[in-house]
């Protein structure tokens, strides 16, 4: 009874009700017409019943309206195990473990994430937040494998993609004494070395020094603490326009300056670590973080006014 009641059976006939005839049936299964029908006739012969009223047009019958829901069931279910056996051979699996730049607000990321979820809904995603000093040791100490992050150096100690580049400058408090000296908004790099320096430094022990002007500084490892520690007049700093950007407030408190000292461009960089990463993770990543950054800037705020 087995060989005679099988799946193809089952489309026969939830088909053959459906479309009212055989010859239908069989044009939407890609059969003859002979083949839906006798395996209609050889269910029948099995059960001892007939399913389909045969005459001008087809009726299924009273048992045979009782059995079509249970067909319609048995293939749904065999749809469903079928997507699912296939997507286990084409789906990647496993972990994910990845650092998230801290500048990242949560409306730069999610989107990506959102795409990373429906490209990959059989991996696990584990996010670390962090800054760039710090990707040399969760990629040296956990099982992180790439990162994207905020760069104001050009030192490269894991392979990399460049994303996008943002501008650095030098901002102080407007009724700071470095704000106060310039009253044409350029500096000298005899003031700055007068007066103490907020310097953006690595917990990271093996990070590249930060650029450090002044014999006098305050060092934390924030950006945006480095600008509010400037907006409230102690010290001067270099950041990004990025932080800028993203604390108005603060940004309102303190004056971008122009000076002689030479600002690189921060970089926004997607690192791996090759001997970690897996290549389809990070082919997806690149691909969509280089579209993103074709047109993606961080708004630039308005530099203050100065101060009387």
């Amino acid at each position: 009874m087995s060989d005679v009641l099988d799946l193809d059976f089952m489309k026969a006939f939830v088909e053959s009700e459906a479309e009212g005839s055989f010859s239908k049936a069989a044009r939407r299964l890609g059969r003859s017409q002979s083949v839906v029908s006798e395996r209609i006739a050889a269910a029948e012969g099995v059960l001892g019943y007939p399913l389909f009223h045969r005459g001008r047009t087809l009726r299924i019958t009273e048992r045979g309206r009782e059995l079509l829901p249970r067909a319609k069931l048995v293939l749904e279910h065999y749809g469903h195990f079928a997507r699912d056996a296939e997507s286990l051979a084409h789906t990647e699996t496993g972990t994910l473990h990845m650092g998230v730049d801290l500048g990242l607000t949560p409306a730069m990321i999610a989107t990506h994430l959102e795409a990373f979820a429906q490209a990959f809904p059989r991996v696990d995603l584990q996010i670390e937040t962090l800054t760039s000093f710090d990707t040399a040791w969760f990629f040296r100490h956990s099982g992180m494998s790439m990162a994207l992050v905020f760069k104001d150096s050009t030192t490269a100690q894991f392979e990399e993609t460049q994303i996008a580049t943002i501008p650095m400058v030098l901002v102080a408090a407007k009724t700071h004494p470095v704000a106060q000296s310039a009253p044409d908004g350029i500096v000298s790099l005899e003031t700055l070395r007068e007066h103490r320096q907020i310097v953006i430094t690595a917990r990271d022990p093996d990070a590249p020094p930060p650029l450090i002007v002044s014999s006098r500084f305050w060092s934390i490892n924030s950006g945006t603490h480095a600008l509010s520690l400037a907006a409230r007049g102690l010290g001067w700093a270099v950041l990004s326009r990025r932080v800028l950007a993203a604390n108005p407030a603060w940004a309102k408190a303190v004056t971008v300056l122009d000076s002689v000292l030479p600002l690189p461009k921060e970089r926004l960089v997607l690192e791996s670590s090759l001997e970690k990463v897996n290549p389809t993770f990070f082919a997806w990543w690149r691909h969509a973080l280089l579209k993103w950054g074709k047109t993606w800037r961080p708004a630039d705020p308005q530099p203050a006014s100065q101060g009387p």
